[in-house]
């Protein structure tokens, strides 16, 4: 088996002077992706690799690493967020969240401005690394590592907790519209939009590899 590791920067930078305060948008409200479109419009060929879980329910944990606000402050709006791409893709992928980190297959972190994966001077606010194993006609994920920066609202780690979730998910890669969720800026609270939906619809539903 060959492992290969994959290093996304640039991964989310908030646009929007004191972004993250107020109420997000009601992800109830979010239309589902229509599963039997022929997966468009997409973004694929923006992506480095066409891979994907071997399971539709992926389980995340998420560990408090530097972060000194109490998880319980952050967790209902990163769950809430995530759980958009379940929303958007028509319960193409669901989410559980572990306590026990053993138990995931998706680990999400807080570390401090000063770590090595986030240089300050790229203006990074997340990053994730995935790796996977080769495999036709899809690659496998079997892991994937987030981390997140401290000092950000909770609406920001919302959106931008939902944005690396895309890349966990095989979106190695970023959209070339600024309005979908996976562009490499965004604002909080941006949804996962139709494109990001069929980007990944694409990914799990088909084996073509353009």
């Amino acid at each position: 088996m060959k492992n290969v590791f994959a290093r996304l920067g640039a991964i989310a930078l908030c646009l929007l002077t004191g972004c993250g305060s107020g109420a997000l948008p009601d992800a109830s409200q979010q239309p589902a992706y229509a599963l039997e479109a022929p997966f468009q419009p997409r973004y694929t060929s923006q992506l480095s690799t066409r891979g994907r879980w071997p399971t539709r329910t992926i389980r995340v944990a998420v560990a408090q690493g530097a972060e000194t606000r109490p998880l319980t402050e952050l967790l209902p709006a990163m769950e809430r967020e995530i759980k958009r791409w379940t929303i958007a893709t028509g319960g193409l992928v669901a989410f559980s969240f572990a306590d026990e980190p053993a138990d995931a297959e998706v680990h999400i972190t807080f570390v401090e401005a000063i770590d090595p994966d986030l240089p300050p001077s790229r203006g990074e606010q997340a990053v994730t690394r995935i790796q996977w194993k080769e495999n036709t006609p899809r690659d496998l994920l079997f892991d994937a590592r987030v981390k997140i920066r401290v000092g950000l609202t909770t609406g920001q780690v919302g959106t931008i907790a939902a944005h690396e979730m895309g890349h966990a998910l095989g979106i190695t890669g970023h959209s070339d519209d600024p309005k979908d969720l996976m562009a490499p800026q965004f604002n909080a609270g941006t949804p996962v939009g139709p494109r990001d939906a069929a980007t990944l619809a694409f990914l799990y539903l088909s084996d073509d590899r353009d």
